[in-house]
């Protein structure tokens, strides 16, 4: 009796093993502008939270996934970030936190977002969206880091003389919201910066604004010593 249960011991081991090793996560999702127009070609990748994308495994299911309008990736349940590339510049490294879907804004494109509540006409949603994000600045004189600002506003709006209730960004820079379907865009606002953003038709929306990158960078700097030189006043 004792071999066999012993066997029976080493095959039931063995059968946790194997199921946890093979334990995985599906995840998808879009990616969107600041003026809610879907982001075309962006890259995403496995991440371990402090690089950018991780190097294939063997069964290649870490390898780069570049997506039109939906990704979808089944990864190990090990892996706790997505890495989203945009064009080269800095991008944001995001974590999945038990989420099986994760969309985004692309929140470092500044000038597509709108400087002023849009003048288009916003689609109408049926549906609220469940809102969190993180607003961090990229220090290049400070070893290229991406350095957490508390205090950022964020207010969601249905119009623009009907700004709802906002919140603003804790220590870590991080914050969340519920934002009702009658609201279609989410106002941004931190010192220099002021910008607007049409929310895209999901349920839930993840936001990781980046001051200091983007195309705009010249404009950014202008408001930013403008800013400045108002304070001192």
């Amino acid at each position: 009796m004792y071999p066999y249960l012993k066997l029976l011991c080493f095959s039931f081991l063995a059968f946790l093993l194997s199921f946890g090793l093979s334990a995985q996560q599906t995840i998808s999702g879009r990616v969107f502008h600041g003026d809610g127009s879907e982001q075309i070609g962006a890259i995403v990748c496995a991440s371990n939270g402090t690089e950018d994308c991780m190097p294939s495994d063997p069964d290649d299911s870490l390898s780069t996934f570049t997506f039109i309008e939906v990704y979808t990736l089944t990864l190990p349940d090990s892996i706790a970030y997505l890495y989203f590339n945009w064009d080269g510049m800095v991008n944001p490294v995001v974590p999945i936190a038990g989420r099986d879907t994760l969309n985004l804004i692309n929140a470092s494109y500044w000038e597509m977002a709108h400087d002023r509540y849009p003048e288009e006409k916003i689609p109408a949603r049926a549906h609220s969206i469940q809102v969190a994000g993180i607003v961090e600045e990229f220090r290049k004189k400070e070893d290229y880091r991406q350095v957490p600002l508390a205090g950022a506003t964020l207010t969601p709006m249905v119009s623009p003389e009907q700004p709802l209730a906002s919140v603003t960004s804790d220590a870590e820079g991080q914050f969340s919201l519920t934002i009702p379907p009658e609201a279609g865009v989410l106002r941004m606002q931190y010192k220099w910066v002021d910008k607007y953003y049409v929310l895209p038709p999901v349920r839930t929306l993840y936001v990781p604004f980046l001051l200091g990158v983007g195309r705009d960078m010249k404009q950014q700097k202008k408001r930013r010593r403008q800013w400045e030189r108002q304070q001192r006043n």
